[in-house]
């Protein structure tokens, strides 16, 4: 786990309806696909809101470069503050001393004291917040994001990419250098194109002059006297190139020479694909980039909502390609992880041969020793594996290759623990084969509080997920089949990133399986396919056939009694089949049961002798349970005076659950972590550390028991 590189914190009045949905939109976007190939932590996109110790309160305080964090959680290298300024947060700040006016001007203090690492970029909800307001006044000094009127775009669109732009700006250590566009295309055209090519060149040059980009036409932007052709592979090698691929493009010498010399200099790159007549031949040298299609109009010309799509995913690229490379400095190259090549995009033939060239010669000779690439995620496929195999076997006969992406690294335990150097090592990617994680999660009442949507809980949900099965483990998760619930979310996260072994069991109680119709959970069966079964149970936690001695319709169980005993059934059956338990959130009321549900699955799994991991930092009983246990004291989440009483069933359960440790004789939570990553894992909200620590523990805690 290297320490994190950005932290974006969006902070708006909780009053104001539509900064949620402005912040609901940037939590989408950076947690979206384009960033969730790297390294987890690269960026992390947290709210500020709600009240932090009642309604009234401001939220949340955000971390401060020079105050320490709980646990030894390190600091993120920068952090980004977005305020939302609105009318509701002028009036908490207009009047007097206030908590919210003290927040407001802690976050201009952040900036003022650590320029080089915190940055912020308000954006404006509504005119007369900053219109002569002590609003105004405290954050009217920074530039905002989405300053202008949007032109053929959205305003979501606006802002996600001027954001990323301004947080690109920032951490390439020149705010004031704009991001520059070199725009690579041909003039020619087939006869029958009729002149689309020049059309979509002018829509492209009148997009850029609408954003804060800047731009490279090679004919109007060369200076008389200038040498051009140096000047090209100058402007090639350092800018984000946008290739505009018309008819005639890939056959062109220097369209070819331009995205070759970006792709070896493992600069952004991105291509419109403007076809219209079609091509007589492509070119290898403009595969393996994104790539952004741009339709007709039913007049005829181009879309202009397909040029700014393929602008905005050019600035993601371009923060992309920062993240990594800071990443790569954070890491300090360590030795251990034995990296040859941070590749900042998936390795091909091209890029592999200039980095053997360049660099990797050295590597390459030594006999013997695999050659380890790390590049982003999406990995690549069998085939282009082998593809690049052979390529290095023509200067080194034998020689192997070991292409990883940052998942698979942090899954293989690539991030190990810096006390105890001869415990931390790369762990092959049968770490966790026979290995079954059990899976209990529920909604938290404490996510607003924490500055966290149900969106950051499902994200680390995923992420232990596909740590869990990059490593050969498979999971177990007893709870419902509701279409929005946890099962369907994992099964998706299996169809996009999972294997074919049906890794996922799902078990269901008594009176969940009952209330479904036969047709429905054949239906359910059939959905999960390849990726996962469902075992269905009786009252007594037996496994029986769900279509066996019942009608074909929904039978609901009234009986409160059978349906609390039919999930402690469940429960232990669960017990009995799976290897360990992660803990997150919980609820404090309104469960079923002589116990909240957590609490009882953490009391079987430590009878049994399982290893357990409690991530406190969502809240929710599993926070509760951290104190109970002595793992630390839950000071991330302060309480309340005016907070209700516990149920006396979750005092009861916590009570239980801390005098089962005590009877079993344990020592700390026996999961392959130290206490101190214990800790850390008890207080994070970050997914990404969650991840990583989970499936470090597992593969220590399961390495070891192999060896003995």
């Amino acid at each position: 786990m290297i320490p994190p590189v950005l932290e974006i914190y969006v902070v708006w009045h909780p009053s104001e309806v539509k900064a949620a949905e402005v912040a609901g939109e940037l939590v989408e976007h950076f947690n979206g696909t384009i960033f969730t190939g790297l390294i987890r932590g690269a960026v992390e996109v947290f709210m500020r809101s709600e009240g932090w110790r009642n309604d009234k309160d401001a939220p949340r305080p955000i971390p401060r470069p020079d105050t320490p964090l709980p646990n030894d959680i390190r600091h993120a290298e920068f952090t980004v503050v977005v305020p939302l300024m609105g009318t509701e947060m002028a009036k908490a700040v207009e009047t007097g001393p206030s908590s919210w006016r003290s927040y407001l001007e802690n976050v201009c203090g952040m900036r003022e004291e650590n320029p080089k690492s915190v940055a912020v970029f308000p954006y404006l909800l509504d005119s007369q917040a900053t219109d002569k307001t002590v609003l105004g006044k405290l954050l009217g000094k920074y530039q905002r994001i989405a300053n202008s009127t949007p032109d053929g775009e959205t305003e979501a669109s606006l802002r996600c990419r001027d954001l990323s732009q301004g947080i690109s700006q920032f951490l390439s250590g020149d705010e004031n250098r704009r991001l520059n566009v070199f725009i690579s295309y041909t003039n020619q055209e087939m006869p029958e194109a009729r002149n689309t090519a020049a059309n979509l060149v002018e829509m492209v040059r009148c997009a850029i002059e609408n954003t804060h980009l800047s731009r490279f036409f090679s004919p109007s932007d060369l200076q008389p006297g200038r040498e051009w052709e140096k000047e090209l592979r100058e402007k090639a090698a350092s800018s984000a190139l946008l290739a505009l691929r018309t008819d005639l493009y890939p056959s062109r010498e220097w369209c070819q020479r331009e995205i070759s010399i970006a792709k070896r200099e493992g600069m952004p790159v991105i291509i419109m694909d403007a076809l219209d007549a079609g091509e007589e031949r492509g070119s290898f040298l403009m595969d393996h980039v994104p790539r952004v299609p741009v339709g007709k109009t039913p007049e005829g010309g181009w879309q202009k909502r397909d040029i700014y799509r393929a602008l905005n995913l050019l600035v993601d690229e371009c923060l992309k390609r920062e993240l990594w490379i800071h990443q790569q400095a954070l890491s300090g190259k360590d030795p251990r992880l034995e990296i040859a090549w941070w590749a900042p995009h998936a390795p091909e033939p091209l890029t592999l041969v200039e980095w053997l060239g360049k660099s990797g010669k050295e590597a390459a000779a030594s006999d013997g020793r695999v050659v380890r690439i790390l590049h982003p995620d999406p990995p690549l496929g069998p085939e282009e594996k082998l593809v690049l195999e052979q390529v290095l076997s023509l200067g080194r006969p034998g020689g192997e290759l070991d292409i990883m992406t940052p998942r698979l690294l942090a899954a293989r335990g690539g991030y190990g623990m810096e006390s105890d150097p001869e415990r931390s090592h790369i762990l092959p990617p049968d770490a966790l084969e026979g290995t079954r994680l059990g899976i209990s999660v529920s909604g938290s009442p404490d996510l607003g509080r924490l500055g966290l949507l149900e969106s950051h809980f499902r994200l680390a949900l995923g992420e232990i997920a596909r740590c869990v099965l990059l490593c050969g483990g498979k999971l177990g998760y007893g709870g419902h089949l509701d279409p929005e619930g946890y099962t369907a979310f994992l099964v998706k996260e299996l169809q996009r990133y999972g294997r074919r072994d049906r890794p996922l069991r799902v078990f269901l109680a008594w009176r969940e399986h009952r209330k479904l119709s036969v047709a429905d959970i054949g239906k359910q069966k059939e959905l999960l396919g390849l990726c996962g079964e469902i075992v269905c149970l009786d009252v007594d936690g037996a496994e029986i056939d769900p279509f066996e001695d019942r009608s074909e319709q929904a039978v609901e169980e009234t009986d409160e009694a059978v349906r609390g005993s039919g999930l402690t059934a469940m429960r232990g059956h669960m017990a009995e089949n799976t290897d360990g338990r992660i803990f997150l959130g919980g609820r404090r009321t309104g469960f079923q049961g002589s116990l909240p549900g957590l609490v009882e699955e953490a009391i079987m799994a430590l009878e049994r002798g399982q290893p357990i991991y409690l991530a406190g930092g969502f809240g929710g009983v599993t926070i509760d349970m951290v104190r109970a246990l002595g793992v630390d004291d839950g000071a991330i989440l302060p309480t309340g005076a005016d907070e209700p009483a516990k149920d006396k069933r979750l005092v009861r359960g916590l009570e239980k659950l801390a005098d089962t440790q005590n009877r079993t004789g344990r020592k700390g939570l026996d999961n392959g972590l130290t206490e101190s990553e214990n800790r850390k894992l008890a207080a994070t909200h970050r997914p990404s550390e969650i991840a990583a620590l989970v499936s470090l523990g597992l593969g220590r805690r399961f390495a070891e028991t192999e060896t003995g």
